[in-house]
Formats: structure tokens, sequence, C-alpha cells
């Protein structure tokens, strides 16, 4: 057990004893001084003058040192060492002995906390301080007096001139710190006791003025608060006893815990620490970056705290890069580790800090925590909670029986992500003095960011719906069939059993082949929108890199957000992403397999929706296609679909005149994607002139498509409207 787990008892008593002990080695000390002053009279005022006697000692050979022994052994009040060294007995449970055994202090560094102690509980000293070290404005001690009250000889005295160095514990572990740069060296610079070490010694344990706005002593959490009733309750007793485990065998532990939310993973860390009854205090690191103290102290106060109040620590680390250069900050943090805590847990999920744990030479037993997220039980659970609480302060417009099951199966949340999209809906529905709405939800669900997506995708937004797209009955059917499995796929799965069949290959990924301008990606957009879920078009231009491990590091962003915010991910052009494998030649060709490799691999476990779409299914290797739910075929429209494509084209606000909708269709084999451009096109051209669209515009129109197709226009084609 850490020493300071032992209740201090009557501290009062045993700071008085240790200050009685301080006057007695001052008086031996002040003793001698006027011995000293009386023997040269001048140097009583050696501030201003400096005798002749004075230099020939100094030049001399006597060791000083030695005639304080002398003086010592001679004069009848200094020759009773036995009742100094009985006042020196400190009780084993003060907290002065706490802190000399919890920073593994020297007796002689544990006596100059006492000396800068003593000017803080009783002012008198300062007077005896200035008179022993001859300056009236000095009232602070200095290494010199604690050097000649404490060191019985020269030897001594140099071996504990260290104990003032930068990397000794007085000054590593910020006990004590200069008042001011001195007159001289470093033996007159005054010094005085940290103001929390001060605290301590008295008794008051608070939390570091300098950080306690942003450290707490307890998450404020409970397991059942973030969702995770029975789901947790076996982790937290593995956690436990190993926790002890180690302790028992005197082993510093390091938890990484990852997965989850912040708030999930500090409710868990607490759990622990409550269950072996061991107090937890936690902070996030850009909040200790943030108060002004620079990152590296901010971290050495909070790990103290940790030492001071005998708690595991808990430092969230934020996912993303940001806070100080990562080598720095994770250097700072296990120092942290190794000067203080015995018990850590590091919450993150950054991929950089897995690099730099557990370095060769810090000795210590690291685990890695994945949390699993919450199940679909429990997120229903969790919404049923916030919905009820929100009907009986007012009914929710198109409020339905399954919403709760409804949001559970379509959004991946944790309890602080649920708690925040009720915040957010709610707001809503204040702003404009209406009831809150199930469009407020989902809303809401929606405007959650998606970090890690932002530079590696790009959100697509429409309003096209099932009306919209014109497509095969196969085909349009087909689709809708992907949309009623990812709506059902909680029932199918976990109400039907089917879950015990299949443990990989949930998700629900598909492909989209045909020519380009088929619809593949409005196709995308209307399932996103029948979903109610967030479409991200994935970016391969920053995906795909030509450094080594990149591109899967990339990959591996993309899908793990995937699993987070439930967003589908639309991989256009996928063939260049999810080519087929080549015969390995050299190195480039042995990692571009491991990517595909890999995707593979994520594509098995991903528990999302993804979309390929292609103009080049034969490109595609095969051992993606036997992953696949569904392929759908996207064929160029015939005549009959061209003209029901047309007719959608134009909106029933624009002014029309006299567009042969069956001509277009029959003479001209365009994409659906093709005739949206041209009938905008012609709407941009009748606009500038006569306001009113007409074939002539449509014709027009067309001949720009046929040039960036390089296709040639013929009279054949265009008949009497060619000349156009």
């Amino acid at each position: 057990m850490n020493p300071a787990q032992e209740t201090p008892v009557n501290f009062e008593a045993a700071l008085a004893g240790a200050l009685g002990k301080l006057r007695l080695m001052l008086r031996r000390h002040i003793h001698w001084l006027r011995y000293c002053w009386n023997e040269v009279p001048a140097e009583r005022y050696q501030g201003l003058a400096i005798s002749d006697a004075e230099v020939d000692r100094i030049l001399g050979d006597d060791d000083v040192w030695e005639q304080r022994a002398i003086f010592f052994r001679g004069n009848s009040e200094m020759v009773a060492p036995e009742l100094f060294l009985a006042s020196m007995e400190l009780s084993e449970i003060s907290t002065v002995r706490l802190l000399e055994q919890l920073f593994l202090l020297s007796a002689f560094e544990r006596d100059c906390l006492l000396l800068a102690a003593a000017v803080e509980l009783e002012p008198g000293f300062e007077r005896l301080y200035a008179y022993a070290q001859d300056d009236a404005g000095l009232l602070l001690p200095t290494p010199g007096l604690a050097l000649s009250l404490f060191c019985g000889n020269r030897d001594e005295a140099l071996l504990n001139r260290q104990a003032f160095a930068p990397t000794a514990p007085l000054h590593r572990y910020g006990l004590i710190e200069w008042a001011s740069t001195g007159k001289g060296g470093t033996l007159t610079r005054p010094f005085r006791l940290d103001e929390r070490v001060l605290g301590f010694l008295t008794g008051r344990q608070s939390t570091d003025a300098r950080i306690a706005p942003v450290v707490n002593m307890s998450s404020g959490e409970t397991m059942s608060l973030v969702g995770w009733q029975g789901q947790s309750d076996a982790m937290v007793r593995r956690i436990g006893r190993f926790l002890v485990d180690q302790a028992d065998q005197g082993k510093r532990l390091v938890i990484r815990l990852r997965g989850e939310s912040d708030r999930s993973r500090r409710a868990l860390a607490d759990e622990v620490c409550r269950q072996v009854g061991l107090p937890f205090i936690c902070a996030r690191l850009q909040d200790l970056s943030g108060l002004g103290l620079g990152t590296a102290q901010a971290i050495q106060l909070f790990f103290r705290e940790a030492l001071l109040f005998s708690a595991a620590a808990c430092l969230e680390v934020p996912d993303e890069e940001g806070v100080g250069t990562q080598g720095d900050v994770s250097r700072q943090i296990f120092r942290g580790i190794a000067d203080y805590s015995s018990v850590t847990f590091v919450s993150s999920d950054a991929p950089w800090l897995s690099s730099f744990l557990n370095p060769p030479e810090f000795n210590c037993t690291l685990v890695d925590i994945m949390l699993p997220p919450l199940d679909y039980t429990m997120r229903s659970r969790l919404w049923e909670d916030e919905l009820a609480t929100t009907e009986n302060g007012g009914e929710i417009s198109g409020f339905a029986t399954d919403l709760a099951t409804d949001l559970a199966n379509r959004f991946r949340f944790g309890a602080e992500q649920i708690s925040s999209v009720m915040e957010k809906a709610r707001q809503a529905s204040v702003l404009e003095s209406r009831p809150l709405m199930v469009a407020d939800i989902e809303a809401a669900c929606r405007s959650l960011p998606v970090h890690g997506l932002e530079n590696l995708a790009r959100k697509i937004s429409s309003p096209f719906t099932w009306d919209d797209i014109v497509l095969p009955d196969d085909a349009l059917e087909q689709i809708r069939e992907i949309a009623a499995q990812f709506r059902y796929r909680q029932k199918v799965y976990r109400e039907w059993g089917f879950e015990k069949k299949m443990d990989r290959g949930k998700g629900i990924c598909v492909m989209f082949s045909g020519p380009s301008g088929t619809g593949k990606t409005m196709a995308a957009e209307i399932l996103a929108n029948d979903l109610g879920l967030d479409l991200y078009r994935i970016d391969l231009s920053a995906v795909v890199s030509k450094y080594i491990g990149e591109t899967e590091k990339n990959l591996r962003r993309v899908f793990d957000e995937g699993e987070k915010s439930q967003a589908i991910l639309f991989f256009d052009e996928a063939d260049a992403l999810f080519g087929k494998r080549s015969e390995v030649r050299d190195s480039h060709d042995r990692y571009a397999n491991i990517e595909i490799n890999y995707l593979l691999q994520r594509m098995e476990s991903y528990t999302g929706a993804s979309i390929l779409a292609t103009n080049m299914r034969s490109a595609i290797d095969t051992a993606f296609l036997r992953r696949l739910r569904a392929i759908v075929e996207f064929p160029m429209p015939d005549a009959p679909h061209r003209e029901i494509i047309w007719r959608k084209s134009f909106p029933a606000e624009a002014a029309m005149n006299g567009i042969d909708f069956r001509f277009l269709a029959k003479q001209f084999t365009l994409s659906g994607g093709n005739i949206r451009n041209a009938a905008l096109n012609a709407a941009f051209m009748a606009a500038s002139g006569d306001g009113c669209i007409g074939m002539e515009h449509v014709s027009r129109a067309i001949k720009r498509e046929y040039a960036k197709l390089g296709k040639l226009c013929t009279e054949s084609e265009f008949g009497k409207y060619y000349a156009s």
C-alpha cells in the first residue's frame, strides 16, 4: 500500500516536534556564529566591511567544519546529542514522514523541506533566518544555511549540495522553488516551499490551485449512466484483479483504454478503482495544456496530485493531433508516470500514442484494453430513456413507438452522443417555438461531427428521393432490398438468431456497376436519405498514398469512423482501390497486395454500410466480389427510360414550349447524367434569351454534350433541329 493511504494522525504535534528540532539546530548554529563574531567583531558587519582576520581565516589551512565540531564538543550546552537526536524522531505516520517516503527523500532533503516550511508556519523563523544568515533582508532559507545546519563535516556538505540540482527530488518534483536569483552563487539563493506541499504538510488535502479547475477526483459517472449496465461487469472485475495482483508485486501499471467515448472509458476506470478501493483522479490533456502553465509543468502537477492523493491517474489524450508535438507530449506523460504514478489509465484512441507507449527505459506493465461499442439492446434502452424524458415534458410530433429501436439501429451512438443529440433537438424546437419533432432528432443525429473523415472524404447532401431515379425494375427493386436489409438487420440478426450463424460480414457492402452518368451516385444519395444517414464520398486521392503503410493507415481511419458514425461510405471509381492483386515482382507490388488484403479483412469485419461504384467491374478483385451483399447493374437507359428522364429533368416551374421528349429519347443515346446536364444548359440558354425553353435550346445543349463526349453531330440524328 502507498504510505500516503494511511491517515496522518495528530500532524500538528508531529510538525511541532519537527520545528522544535529545527530550533535546536538553529540554536547550535547561532552559538557558533556568536563565537565567531566575538572572536572577530568586524565579521558582525561583513556586509559593510571585510576584516583582515576574516581574509586570513579563509586563506588559511584551518578547516571551518572541524573548528565547528571542536566548538560544539567543548560547549556544555551542545554536548547532549541524545537530546538533539530524540527531537529528530518523527511519527511514522506524520505528513513529514509521508512526504519523505512518497518522494524518496534523503534525511537532508526532508530537513530542507522543514526549513522552508518553518517560515510559513511560524513567522518568527524569518527573523531567525535573517539573523543566522547575517542579512536582515534574507528572510528565507538558502542552501548555504541548510548545509550549515544539517551537515557535520565538509564531505557531508559536498554530498548534500546535490540535493539542490534540477534533477534531484526537491526540484524534480517541484517541492521547493527558488525565490529569487540571489546575491551570489547557488548557496546564497533563497528558496521557499511549494504551496501545495505546504498544504499537505499541514493536513490540507486539496488539489493544487493551479490545476484544480480542470482536475476531477471522480469521473462523476457510473456504468449505468453510460449504458454499460451488466455489459462491463466482467471487464471491471478482470481489470481490478489484475491491478491488485500487479500492486502486490510492486509493479507500475499503465492501462490504455481505447474504443467507445471518453465518458465510457472514464466511467470504466472510475468503476475499477471503486471496486479495489483506490482513489481516482482524472483530467483531459487539452485542458491541462490550456492553463497557461506549459504542457510539461501541467502534466507534472497532475501526476503529482495522483501521488499526493495516493490515487490512480486517468489522463485523457485527444485522438486527433494538435496538443504539442507527439513525441514531446508522450515523453512528458510517461515521465509523469515514471516519477509519480503506480497506476495510470491513458484514455485515447490516438494512433500516434502507440509508438511511444512503454519505451525500453520505462519499466512498467502495459495493458491495452479496447472497449466494445454499446450493443443494440443498450442503445435502444438509452434512446428509450431519453425519449421518455422528452415525452413527459411534451409530446414528440410524429413520434412512433419503434423510434428508439429505429434510432439504435441506424446510429451506433454512445450515451454521451445520445444525450448531446437530444439536447440539440430540444434546442431546435424551442428556437422555433413548436413541439419537438422526429425530424429534429434525426437532423441532430446527422449533425454530429465526423472528425475522422474530414480530410479523407466529402459529405454529400442531396434532395433526391425514389421518385427521382429512373432504372429498370429489377435494379430499382435491388436497391430497395438493400435499404430494407439495413433497416431490419437487428431483427434478422438478433431476434431471429442469424448472428449466431454469422460472426463476420454483418455490414452491408454493395457494388453499383455501370457506365458514367447512369445513376450510381444518385442511388447512393437516395439510399442515405431513405435511411436517414449521412453519405460520405471517399476521396481516393487522399486515401491512397505512395508511402508504404500510409494507405492502410488512412483506410483504418475511414472504416473506424464509419463504425462510429454509421455514415454510408461511398467509394467512387472503386476499381482504383479494390483492383485485382498482381504478381509480386518488387516491393511496391508486395505492399500494394498488403493494402488489398487489409481491405478484405476490414470489409469482413465492418458493420456499417458501404457502396462501391465502378464502371470497370472486370477490374475488381474477385475476392471483393465474394464479400459483396449485392451487385446492382446500372445500364445505359433505353428509349422509354430516356424519355422519363428527359421529362423529370425539367421542373414544373420552368417555362417550356414545344419540347418533343419522345424525339429526344429516340434520337439521342445519352446517359441520365448527360440528359440532366443538357436540360440545365438549355435552361440557362433560354434564360439569357426569351425566357422560354424550346427545342432549339435543347438541341444546342445536346451538341455541347456531344462535344464533351467526343461524338459527332449528324444531320440525320438531329433532323430539323440540326441548324439550331
